[in-house]
């Protein structure tokens, strides 16, 4: 794991070029007049494409919650909260 230490100006300058550096948990510090302010790694990979339509809510909506929506079909209801059309 390499750690390259820059200024702000040479970040901006330089962003496109830092961000292609960053590899195997390579990070850039990004300091403001010496002062490390930032720190620039890699994002992690995500576990893949979901299929079209899929929500991780992570259990948000249990089945009492579902249950107790109800229907707007109104113009009138949609309206009130504000719904385009």
């Amino acid at each position: 794991m390499a750690t390259t230490h820059v200024n702000i100006h040479e970040a901006k300058t330089h962003l496109s070029r830092l961000i292609n550096e960053l590899a195997d948990g390579d990070e850039v510090i990004i300091a403001n007049r010496g002062r490390p302010v930032a720190k620039l790694v890699a994002a992690k990979s995500s576990k893949g494409r979901r299929k079209l339509g899929q929500l991780d809510l992570g259990g948000a909506l249990s089945d009492a919650t579902l249950a107790s929506l109800v229907a707007m079909e109104s113009d009138a209801e949609l309206d009130e909260i504000g719904w385009p059309r």
